[in-house]
């Protein structure tokens, strides 16, 4: 709770400076807390300001890893907000193309982040989605991308993550969703052992509700409606503000359930 305050009231002096404009610059840490508040609320339009923010401070600071890193954190969650509205196509791959520059940039700065690697890796497995045919040569540059963040962050909560949502989407023959799994519960394991230590301001900490949303839908697709609703409301749990998971949850109401549970 004290963590989640200290978030809000961030990003209200975020929200304070953005329409104060011209009379003072909005930090680094200030726009990080908006990005994550945003991202937890999923509000499209607070993603865009901090995108944007990110994206003059990445300008500003150059030489700086942080800023680099956040734009394309920031940039790749508005192309997933942008991606299941109507009529994105060119937002989202702007959205995409931006935070591909900024991984690529922050890489040149910090070449052992291999959270930058799975992001990247998450981009192109966007890409290969929105366009199959694109998988005859994308699909190596996946591989590459996905094997150098595993290499270099092997405990990284977000890597595993990132690949989970990669292989939840694509076929069997390439891993599928018993591939996505594993890397979900690997994912969940080194969060809960993340939120037990004291995070710095610019240390990222996004995609643990969502790694139990998807853990749920899992769950919910085999029909084991007890444990998908587990782990929905873990994910509500860790953040009350997640209405796929609220909706989810709501909907486990329609799902028959299997042949064991009803024993």
């Amino acid at each position: 709770m004290k963590k989640r305050a200290l978030v809000i009231i961030a990003f209200a002096a975020f929200l304070a400076a953005t329409v104060a404009g011209k009379e003072r610059e909005v930090s680094l840490p200030e726009t990080v807390a908006g990005f994550t508040a945003a991202v937890e609320s999923w509000d499209g339009a607070a993603l865009s300001r901090s995108a944007e923010e990110l994206e003059r401070l990445s300008r500003r600071l150059p030489e700086s890893f942080p800023a680099h890193y956040w734009l394309g954190a920031a940039r790749f969650h508005q192309a997933l907000y942008l991606i299941d509205a109507p009529d994105t196509g060119k937002q989202v791959d702007r959205a995409l193309d931006g935070s591909e520059k900024a991984l690529r940039q922050a890489l040149e700065l910090d070449e052992s982040c291999g959270e930058c690697f799975a992001l990247l890796s998450a981009i192109t497995g966007l890409r290969i989605g929105r366009n199959p045919l694109s998988g005859i040569w994308r699909g190596r540059r996946f591989q590459r991308q996905a094997g150098r963040a595993l290499e270099l962050s092997p405990e990284n909560p977000r890597v595993h993550y990132l690949l989970g949502t990669n292989y939840y989407h694509a076929p069997e023959r390439m891993g599928g969703k018993s591939r996505a799994r594993k890397h979900f519960l690997k994912a969940a394991a080194f969060y809960e052992e993340e939120r037990r230590k004291e995070a710095g301001e610019l240390e990222p900490r996004w995609g643990y509700d969502t790694t139990l949303l998807f853990l749920g839908d899992l769950h919910r697709e085999e029909g084991e409606r007890e444990k998908a609703r587990e782990f929905y409301l873990r994910a509500l749990s860790a953040n009350p503000a997640n209405q796929k998971a609220r909706m989810a949850l709501e909907g486990l109401k329609n799902v028959p359930a299997r042949e064991s549970e009803t024993r």
